[in-house]
């Protein structure tokens, strides 16, 4: 079995285990439709619980022509195209 797929089996055995013991849980899984989806869950947060989620973006950084490097905040990570919504 390929190795990617068998850490995924075991991730989400653990995360269900935990679960099922009331512990506090954290699954992070990758969109079936999508590599670049990801859904968080988080379960047994206990009353009162507190959660610090933290998000990263690895990115190729561009070098202007005088050598000094650009980084420019992407205010959308990946656009997608969704007819339903429309575009104006």
């Amino acid at each position: 079995m390929d190795t990617n797929i068998t850490s995924r089996i075991n991730a989400r055995e653990i995360y269900d285990d935990a679960i099922s013991q009331g512990i506090t849980s954290l699954l992070l899984e990758e969109d079936e439709s999508s590599a670049d989806i990801f859904w968080f869950k988080l379960r047994n947060l206990h009353n009162k619980g507190e959660a610090n989620v933290s998000m990263g973006l690895v990115t190729k950084l561009d070098i202007e022509p005088d050598g000094k490097v650009k980084f420019t905040l992407p205010t959308i990570l990946n656009p997608r195209y969704s007819p339903s919504k429309g575009h104006h």
